[in-house]
């Protein structure tokens, strides 16, 4: 592709050569000139030979095209890049793991994990891949909106800031729905008298939005990091969210589909749609990825199949409080707790569909926030099921997560 050199557009598109002489046909992966030896170094599927996957070089000199390795359909060659120093770098298009790739075929260990990308390229320095950073910043300039219930004034961030005052805060995630795109990340907190909203990021472009995505939300107060997942298909990917500097991490796929989620005691935990049982997600210490996800108990013993409106930890008794739908009981809903330690399932309370309750936080005096998703009314939920009047109002959350800190809610 020839490009105008001042104006940088297309002028002619020349082929160069059919570089197999026409005796394959060619899904590519990608191409890159290594620079060392100035040959084309080529990942394709060999759509001709039943799927193969191939790596290969063609020097277009000579016009001879090599085979380095073949390999079957679910080997993880795909998208590639060629550094100075001639390694290749590869991308996995199914998990987005990057990884390094010999031209014998020979792949490395994961080294980052991208929200799946369709192409790579690098910046080729000597120094090749082997420690990058999965932290991919978004633009987070926070705005300010008013609370759609108790005010109508407009506050900044600064100089009051709600985190480290200590108000009482609901952080939530927006769904696409109403007219709105959805994806953002959004604070809700007490200012005074009045409840304010700041939008302080958006995972739109790594989290395709709907009615349930992202979701799963849960936040580390030590760290001040929120969790998050995509929720489509049949897994989700977990996110990790700085609300002070506004990086956004992929912290690698979970094994199930998280319906409700929470972060306590350094770890991730949520529950599996469609089912009763409560995973464990391990992150390293070091780099913050997901390094082990284990199913902790199937908490009714098989005997419900739920789906989650929320779930989190209470901190005053140890026990996680769950809100669900049992979908194997015609859509009833339910207020309940799981003792982990004893494997015992408890119904607080039981509810028709249309009763409010939906996504839920504890917070540090063991009251339980309830957030109806239809309504976007917050409140109060005993544990007998009677329900507060709405204290605030949010623009639709697909779930929330509390700043933990008395004096909690109205």
């Amino acid at each position: 592709m020839i490009l105008d050199s001042s104006t940088g557009l297309i002028t002619e598109d020349v082929v160069i050569a059919t570089i197999t002489g026409g005796t394959k046909v060619l899904d590519y992966g990608d191409i890159d000139f290594d620079s060392q030896s100035g040959l084309v170094i080529i990942s394709c599927v060999v759509v001709s030979n039943g799927g193969t996957r191939e790596l290969a070089t063609y020097n277009i000199a000579t016009g001879v095209y090599t085979v380095l390795w073949t390999g079957v359909s679910n080997d993880p060659l795909s998208q590639i890049a060629v550094a100075d120093d001639g390694t290749i770098i590869n991308h996995q298009s199914s998990t987005g793991n990057l990884m390094n790739v010999t031209r014998a075929g020979e792949f490395g260990a994961p080294f980052a994990l991208s929200v799946t990308f369709t192409d790579i390229a690098v910046v080729k320095c000597s120094s090749v891949a082997s420690n990058l950073s999965s932290l991919i910043p978004i633009a987070t300039t926070p705005t300010t909106t008013t609370s759609t219930m108790t005010t109508t004034t407009t506050s900044t961030l600064a100089p009051f800031d709600p985190l480290a005052c200590g108000q009482p805060t609901v952080f939530g995630l927006t769904q696409a729905r109403s007219g709105q795109t959805g994806g953002d990340i959004v604070m809700l907190y007490l200012n005074s008298s009045s409840w304010m909203s700041v939008v302080v990021g958006n995972v739109a472009s790594f989290v395709n939005p709907s009615q349930s995505s992202p979701n799963a939300l849960g936040y580390n107060a030590a760290t001040r990091m929120l969790y998050l997942c995509s929720f489509t298909g049949s897994f989700s990917r977990l996110f990790r969210f700085s609300v002070e500097t506004g990086d956004l991490a992929v912290l690698g796929d979970l094994n199930g589909l998280a319906g409700g989620a929470t972060f306590f005691e350094g770890s991730y935990w949520y529950t599996e749609q469609r089912s009763d049982r409560l995973h464990r997600v391990i992150l390293n210490s070091s780099t913050g990825l997901v390094t082990e996800d284990v199913v902790i108990a199937n908490m009714t013993g098989g005997t419900k199949v739920l789906d989650y409106g929320d779930i989190d930890f209470d901190p005053q008794s140890g026990l996680v409080i769950i809100s669900c739908v049992v979908f194997s009981n015609g859509g009833t809903r339910e207020l309940a707790t799981y003792n982990i330690a004893t494997g015992v399932y408890t119904v607080l309370w039981s509810g028709i569909s249309t009763d409010p309750l939906n996504q839920i936080a504890v917070a540090d005096d063991g009251s339980i926030v309830n957030h109806q998703t239809s309504s976007g009314n917050l409140m109060t939920v005993s544990r007998t099921g009677i329900f507060s009047p709405s204290f605030a109002t949010s623009v639709g959350f697909t779930d929330i997560a509390l700043i933990k800190c008395p004096p909690v809610f109205p």
